[in-house]
């Protein structure tokens, strides 16, 4: 299976995060992908993508600097959650 630019450790690692976090949905709020706001999830932008890779984007996730290119970053880590979900969909 396919899961460029994603590497086995990494997707290891998020599905980890997504546990000790308790969800996907916290663990975004832990990223700073989203906010709650009056009880409802909002996705949040940042202009400054650079400042966010440095933030967000190490250790095991420093090699996917080069393929972050967005202001969104619930986007990014979304499609980190697809391929967890493609490589076992009872499983995110």
């Amino acid at each position: 299976m396919k899961t460029f630019p994603f590497t086995k450790m990494q997707i290891d690692q998020f599905r980890k995060e997504m546990q000790k976090a308790g969800g996907f949905y916290q663990l975004m709020y832990d990223k700073e992908a989203i906010t709650i706001k009056r009880n409802a999830k909002w996705i949040t932008s940042y202009t400054d993508i650079e400042n966010y890779k440095l933030k967000y984007l190490i250790e095991v996730y420093e090699t996917l600097r080069p393929f972050y290119d967005t202001e969104i970053p619930f986007l990014f880590w979304n499609a980190l959650l697809e391929q967890i979900t493609n490589i076992d969909p009872n499983k995110p």
